[in-house]
């Protein structure tokens, strides 16, 4: 259908099921607040709708009701609605009595109060590349990333205990997946279709019981256990047949390491060990890296192999159109290879950004002078205004406004965002204002030259409301006075 906008007068009192279905080209909806219920798919396919407002009045929405609604950027819920609501500005639906997620977008942020994961709730986003499922999440429903095929990797929170049938079904773009050791059950057909999914790693001991067509792609896998379970794994059904089964840590007196882990394993800075770490890079992308170890260069040869390439900050520089406004208009990053030499090897605790030919999923490596802090590379722009690269060598929150690289993008946290460990960000003093376009507002410059991390499409972030006082700090709630917003100068009276 060519319908590209609706308004749904106020004789309405339901919206039926499949009503609007696959109207491809609309742009827009008004639904009124006599509304009270809105069917099964009322709204699937309704591939170019950006931007929906649940009414007040509504007690009632039907299964996969947003489903393919890839363009849609903003969702919300009226206050005063006792039934679903918008939580933090999540750019979600919940339904408020079970704390269950019902419908997202490529947008939404998961609030930490959300323990479900409804059904369809993400049916066919095929925009979202990335999605921070919190630990208050205990089960993912049927269906709920069924076809969000531009998702790459994803990480079950240690709370999950259930995930539904074809919960990820075709998600194309997935690579990789951790699942804890509190899940019992994986639905038929979880993962199946995720033709590019190489590497599975599992926190459970005793193989839970799949389905053939669990992951289809099984044999095209590795598939990482817990140290002692590997013979478990290969006499269980399906799980058996996985391309390679390799037990984490299995080697003696080795130190371990994982991404997903949120304290270290002990150990004393300074010491020298064997250790084992689990670290995912993407080949042909540029990843942040901080690694709690140095390693000489041959080392990091034979790990990342001998074309890697590593790249240190050393500096930015900032554009502002009004010298009034404390807000700049762009920042480019600057970039330096960094060249690894006998005498220059790739230094524990130093944040560096990394690119790699081959994929990394796990690596083991002997005599390794080991850290326990990581060393911020701080630098000024030509306003002597400070800022650094930093990161983690554990599981944690990225602070407000810190600026981290995600499926070669670049995103703003808004505080709540978390990161694996052994990965970087960037604290910069100036923040680029977000309720304008940030399209090659902020440009990674590696010696001279623009990488493929150039935009800000995305912003993982719900900040048009964001205040700035003349001195460029961010204002929770303005008093009288002259503030910055929209980079434009206005006045609280």
């Amino acid at each position: 259908m060519w319908l590209t906008s609706v308004t749904i007068p106020n004789s309405v009192t339901s919206i039926g099921d499949q009503a609007f279905n696959n109207c491809t080209k609309l742009k827009s909806v008004n639904i009124a607040n006599s509304v009270t219920s809105i069917g099964d798919w009322a709204f699937e396919g309704c591939e170019s709708l950006t931007s929906v407002t649940i009414p007040n009045s509504v007690t009632s929405i039907g299964s996969l009701t947003f489903g393919g609604c890839r363009s849609l950027t903003n969702i919300s819920v009226e206050s005063g609605n006792t039934r679903f609501d918008s939580r933090n500005n999540c750019n979600a639906i919940i339904a408020t009595a079970s704390n269950t997620l019902v419908a997202g977008c490529k947008n939404t942020i998961i609030p930490n109060s959300v323990t479900r994961i409804g059904g369809g709730a993400f049916f066919e986003c095929y925009d979202l590349t990335s999605i921070n499922i919190p630990n208050s999440v205990t089960s993912i429903d049927n269906s709920a990333f069924y076809g969000c095929s531009g998702l790459t990797s994803v990480t079950i929170p240690n709370s999950m205990t259930s995930i539904g049938d074809v919960a990820f079904w075709n998600c194309s773009s997935l690579t990789s997946v951790t699942i804890p050791n509190t899940v019992t059950s994986i639905g038929d057909g979880a993962f199946s279709s995720c033709s590019s999914l190489t590497s599975v790693t599992v926190g459970m001991e005793t193989p839970v019981s799949i389905a053939s067509y669990t992951f289809s792609n099984r044999a095209n896998a590795t598939l990482y256990v817990p140290y002692g379970c590997k013979a478990s794994y290969e006499k269980a059904d399906y799980w058996k047949e996985f391309k390679e089964i390799v037990e984490l840590g299995q080697s003696t007196g080795r130190i371990n390491f994982d991404e997903n882990a949120t304290t270290l394993p002990e150990y004393t800075a300074g010491e020298k060990g064997d250790v084992s770490m689990r670290r995912t890079i993407k080949a042909g992308e540029w990843n942040t890296i901080v690694l709690p170890f140095t390693l000489t260069r041959a080392k990091a040869e034979e790990i990342f192999g001998e074309d890697v390439l590593l790249a240190e900050f050393t500096g930015f520089g900032t554009t502002y159109e009004d010298e009034d406004v404390p807000v700049p208009t762009s920042i480019t990053i600057n970039l330096t290879r960094y060249e690894l030499k006998a005498t220059k090897p790739m230094t524990g605790g130093k944040p560096f950004l990394i690119k790699t030919t081959k994929n990394i999923e796990y690596f083991e490596i002997d005599d390794v002078t080991l850290f326990t802090d990581v060393t911020d590379v701080t630098k000024s722009d030509q306003y002597d205004i400070s800022g650094k690269l930093t990161g983690t060598l554990v599981k944690c929150v990225i602070p407000n406004d810190g600026l981290f690289i995600s499926g070669s993008q670049f995103w703003y946290s808004t505080g709540m965002t978390n990161v694996k460990a052994f990965r970087c960000w960037f604290e910069l003093g100036p923040v680029l204002d977000k309720e304008t376009d940030f399209s090659s507002r902020i440009i990674l410059n590696f010696e001279g030259e623009a990488t493929g991390i150039s935009s800000m499409d995305n912003v993982q972030s719900n900040m048009d409301d964001a205040v700035y006082d003349l001195q460029g700090r961010r204002v929770a709630k303005p008093g009288k006075g002259i503030y910055i917003k929209g980079g434009k100068k206005i006045t609280v009276k």
